[in-house]
């Protein structure tokens, strides 16, 4: 039951007197995440994860810790180098060599499958903060 206007309003009632839509049709559920989302944030990490195997183990563990792709918490270049014993500017160069190596945008969805490295890690990064 909702509470609207002093009256108890069901979330089973339908929007409009003539309508079929109940408004809990018309909520946002923030609690569940929708299938959708979830579709699209496994086939982020799928594509991530062809491509992460593409560059050495240092670079893929500079590029896990500094975007947080296992743990959702992005490390600065410093908290990296200490992880891995080199300083921020070498990190921030092995991160962006390999960035570097991400295979070229397509131009078309049909000429190729693999996404570029870049674009996944941004829409990784703004999934993950949404």
């Amino acid at each position: 039951m909702l509470l609207l206007t002093g009256q108890a309003v069901s979330l089973a009632e339908p929007i409009e007197k003539d309508g079929h839509e109940p408004l809990e049709s018309t909520l946002e559920q923030s609690c569940v995440p929708s299938v959708e989302r979830e579709l699209v944030k496994q086939s982020v990490r799928d594509s991530l994860y062809h491509v992460m195997q593409e560059l050495d183990d240092k670079e893929r563990t500079i590029l896990r810790l500094r975007f947080g792709l296992e743990d959702d918490k992005p490390r600065t270049l410093r908290q990296i180098g200490t992880v891995v014993g080199l300083s921020r500017e070498r990190v921030r160069q092995l991160q962006n060599k390999a960035l570097r190596k991400a295979p070229p945008e397509p131009q078309s969805r049909s000429a190729s499958q693999r996404p570029r490295l870049r674009g996944v890690v941004a829409r990784r990064t703004l999934a993950s903060t949404a």
